[in-house]
């Protein structure tokens, strides 16, 4: 923190200047890639024995507090400086940060019960849940998992909210399009039917999309003599 904060004072007092500017948007894409970019694996065995990867924990909390402060720092200088590329370009990370920050909440919020003790939130600095990006990409990450109570809770967390984007009807049904046809057919009908498919309005560029992956998956069930009570 104390870092940020005199690289922040640095990029105000300099007005912007280009190398300041310059190393700031590199500090917003490092912190957007973090923790992964810094997973340490360390890989031990001779010859003919297996690998072993050990990796570092990391606070979900430090995390989105960590993006936090840097949106926080970057609304401070675009306050400041004129209008250039970099200026557009750290906008556009914080942006980034926000939307990353907001995605890593909800997840905490979702999936205590899952993943995090309520006390203690450490996870291992690799884990998957850490690469989502987006909210947006947090929906397609639950879907590809088969979590579907997930994403149940997800959507439920958004009401209200000015900006549902994992409810709107074109991210469900992109969302719809990468359910892995290995998981219960159980556990994703009654989202995909109750749900995404009502949302679409007739004539919705991805209604025949989804509508021919349903077809796809009727025919992989029939082949494999999947039933599980949604043979009609």
């Amino acid at each position: 923190r104390k870092c940020l904060r005199r690289l922040t004072s640095h990029v105000i007092a300099s007005r912007g200047g280009e190398r300041e500017m310059e190393i700031m948007i590199e500090a917003a894409t490092f912190l957007l890639g973090w923790p992964q970019n810094q997973a340490v694996r360390v890989a031990s065995g001779g010859r003919g024995e297996s690998t072993v990867a050990s990796t570092r924990m990391v606070s979900m909390q430090g995390v989105t507090m960590a993006l936090s402060a840097m949106s926080t720092a970057i609304q401070s200088i675009v306050g400041v400086v004129g209008l250039t590329a970099a200026k557009t370009k750290l906008q556009e990370q914080k942006y980034k940060l926000d939307d990353r920050c907001k995605a890593l909440n909800s997840l905490k919020s979702i999936l205590r019960n899952d993943l995090l003790n309520e006390s203690h939130d450490n996870i291992s600095m690799d884990d998957p849940y850490l690469a989502v990006e987006s909210s947006v990409g947090l929906l397609h990450f639950l879907v590809a998992q088969g979590a579907f109570k997930s994403i149940e809770r997800l959507q439920i967390c958004e009401i209200g909210k000015k900006k549902q984007l994992s409810s709107s009807p074109g991210v469900m049904a992109s969302a719809a399009l990468r359910i892995p046809l290995n998981v219960d057919p159980l556990s994703f009908v009654p989202w995909l039917c109750d749900v995404v498919i009502p949302s679409l309005s007739i004539g919705h560029p991805l209604l025949c999309r989804v509508r021919s992956w349903a077809c796809k998956a009727a025919d992989y069930y029939d082949e494999k003599n999947i039933l599980c009570g949604i043979d009609s």
